[in-house]
């Protein structure tokens, strides 16, 4: 942390003492007049002519109305909004209460015994949930705009400004934002006493965000939603106070951070396509936002935006499925608020394709989004989308993607070689240097082990964080880089490539070096119908410690293991066998059971399979691990 960033924790920390005792009140804010405009690019007579869209809302309306919410898979117990409003500080799975309405935000636990990870309740409050009721009124229900109100009101006075839960982070202000200029993209005209609230409900948020914003190391995505939020905000709500101060301090902002959180190849900076993708949505409505009100972004803005869409298309399966690698939150921009968004990506990219007068993307949907409903998606549909093929390195990202076409659909094979995340305490990297993801067609063949939590157990975001939850190599069971907090790493591993040619790729980094005087070399090599894999351990002494190469198998492939080979076959009746050999002598695979997430709060049963040597011994000083990846069906 250097000296700048130390005098800036320090005047936080100062303003955080002053807000402590500070007796601030929504009268606090939006005395002003102005017009209350929501997001041009919503627009429910051209945006949501999609019957199938207005039957989602209208179905996600009636749910939200009826108290019952689902978010991030859990089940909250039914609301009465009538009621005293607790359920706004209420952990869904104890049932326990987050803190009293009074409490200082940044005295407000994040962890509680038995409670889920308070990310549950954070996502309760970006109050995404309640849109679905204002496109119903929007399209018939006139009623509706006064039930929805009435709920505003009540989160409004469970949870005054700065205290309580829903204050902890800018992100969740700008969620709320974002969700309230929606809200207003779909209503008609506010009465007097609804739009004070507005302006009351805005006001403070701009506020908030502008007086604590996420700078030096923890600028990342916290950072894009914050400056994205306030740029919308300025423009839908041009006289509120400061406004132009944040139109053209959030412009800037934005042209500097997109070239930040996207390297010049497209690939993210925060080395997680989940983070990436909502980073890639903030940009590309504002990009949206501004274009419609003819005060365009520059070009090289567009450029990046489209770097990522491009980058974004390689990593794509043929069901649009893209790897899990690094953190991933299931956070969303524009959202419904309750649906499983298992195409996030799909839709993130595909909005961003429209922008950018690309034809859309050739997958089909598992359900309908908000990012549907803006009014470029009526555009031209599958029109000459071309999937990439062959092999690409992004080298500033750091991976090396390969797409092979066969009978059996594209066999997608990445493998990285980049920096373990972003900024110096890489908050949403894993320690997965070498690792490498296989997806075949439509179904995944080897994964990540996915996330999990943030803040509800330690032991869990250790391990899935962690080297062993990933499909590389780890010595003495041991992370190539070291935690520091679940959100920061010491000691960072660093990867590179060595050597790469035509029909390979080698790279190696150095995270056990001054532990075990150790260096792990990945070579990557294609060949006809596979993949051949090789894992070069180099040690200083010829002491070796234990260490083992991990691959976790996907959801419903079947894993039989025979010695030195194991077959993998699909539920779709792809098969692939794993040859593994030890300097050149077979070795026996062992299989093992393992836990992976496939999304945020989830855990399922899975394999892993492994081979290695499990205790310490007198050993040449270099290792050689062959695997071949033989595609049989």
């Amino acid at each position: 942390m250097g000296v700048r960033e130390l005098v800036h924790r320090a005047s936080e920390q100062l303003k955080r003492g002053l807000d402590r005792r500070a007796q601030i009140s929504w009268d606090d804010f939006g005395d002003f007049e102005s017009e209350l405009g929501g997001l041009s690019a919503l627009d429910v007579t051209s945006g949501f002519s999609n019957s199938e869209l207005l039957n989602y809302a209208h179905s996600a309306a009636r749910r939200a109305l009826a108290g019952e919410v689902t978010l991030l898979g859990t089940r909250w117990p039914v609301f009465d909004f009538s009621g005293s409003g607790e359920f706004w500080r209420t952990d869904p799975v104890s049932r326990q209460v987050w803190s009293e309405v009074d409490t200082f935000t940044f005295d407000v636990p994040t962890k509680m015994s038995g409670a889920g990870d308070v990310k549950l309740s954070l996502e309760l409050n970006r109050l995404q949930f309640l849109i679905p009721i204002s496109v119903a009124a929007k399209v018939g229900e006139t009623e509706l705009q006064g039930r929805l109100f009435t709920i505003l009101e009540n989160w409004m006075t469970c949870n005054p400004p700065f205290k309580g839960l829903s204050w902890l982070s800018g992100i969740e202000c700008a969620s709320r934002i974002v969700s309230m200029l929606t809200i207003l993209s779909f209503c008609d005209k506010l009465s007097e006493q609804q739009a004070r609230r507005v302006r009351q409900f805005l006001h403070a948020h701009a506020y908030w965000i502008h007086r604590y914003p996420s700078l030096y190391s923890s600028s990342n995505n916290h950072l894009v939603a914050e400056i994205g939020a306030l740029y919308l905000l300025s423009v839908c709500v041009p006289d509120l106070p400061s406004a132009e101060q944040y139109r053209e301090a959030a412009r800037t902002g934005l042209e500097r951070e997109i070239l930040r959180q996207f390297h010049v190849d497209g690939i993210g900076a925060e080395q997680s396509p989940g983070y990436a993708a909502y980073s890639l949505e903030w940009f590309a409505l504002v990009a949206l936002e501004a274009d419609l009100r003819r005060h365009p972004f520059s070009q090289s803005y567009l450029d990046r935006i489209r770097q990522a869409v491009e980058a974004f298309c390689w990593f794509m399966d043929d069901a649009g499925h893209v790897p899990r690698i690094g953190d991933e939150d299931e956070g969303r921009v524009l959202s419904f608020g309750n649906e499983t968004q298992a195409d996030y990506i799909v839709s993130v990219v595909d909005m961003a394709r429209r922008l950018l007068k690309m034809p859309s993307l050739p997958f089909e949907r598992s359900e309908p989004t908000l990012r549907d409903g803006v009014l470029f998606s009526a555009g031209d549909k599958l029109t000459n989308y071309q999937s990439p093929s062959g092999r690409r390195s992004f080298s500033k990202g750091g991976y090396t993607v390969n797409r092979q076409v066969t009978d059996l659909g594209t066999l997608l094979f990445v493998f990285d070689h980049g920096p373990l995340g972003f900024l110096s305490i890489a908050a949403h990297g894993h320690a997965d240097a070498l690792a490498v993801w296989l997806h075949w067609g439509d179904e995944q063949f080897l994964v990540d082990g996915g996330t999990y939590t943030y803040n509800s157990d330690t032991n869990f975001r250790n391990k899935f964080r962690g080297t062993l939850a990933h499909n590389t190599l780890a010595i003495a069971d041991e992370d190539q880089s070291l935690i520091a907090g679940p959100f920061n790493w010491t000691n960072h591993a660093q990867a590179h490539v060595v050597k790469a040619e035509t029909d390979f790729v080698e790279a190696e980094h150095d995270g056990y070096q001054s532990r075990f005087g150790a260096v792990h070399r990945r070579r990557v090599a294609w060949m006809h119908g596979g993949v051949q894999l090789t894992d070069t351990v180099t040690f200083a002494s010829s002491s070796i410690p234990p260490w083992r190469s991990c691959f976790t198998v996907g959801e419903g492939v079947n894993v039989k293991v025979d010695w030195d080979v194991a077959e993998l076959r699909s539920k779709g009746g792809r098969v692939v066998r794993l040859r593994a050999r030890i300097d050149n002598d077979p070795c026996a695979w062992r299989l093992v059971p393992c836990e992976v997430s496939p999304s945020f709060g989830k855990l399922t049963n899975a394999s892993r399979l492994e081979l290695g040597m499990d205790a310490d011994r007198q050993s040449p000083v270099k290792i050689d691990v062959f695997m071949d990846f033989i595609l049989v069906a």
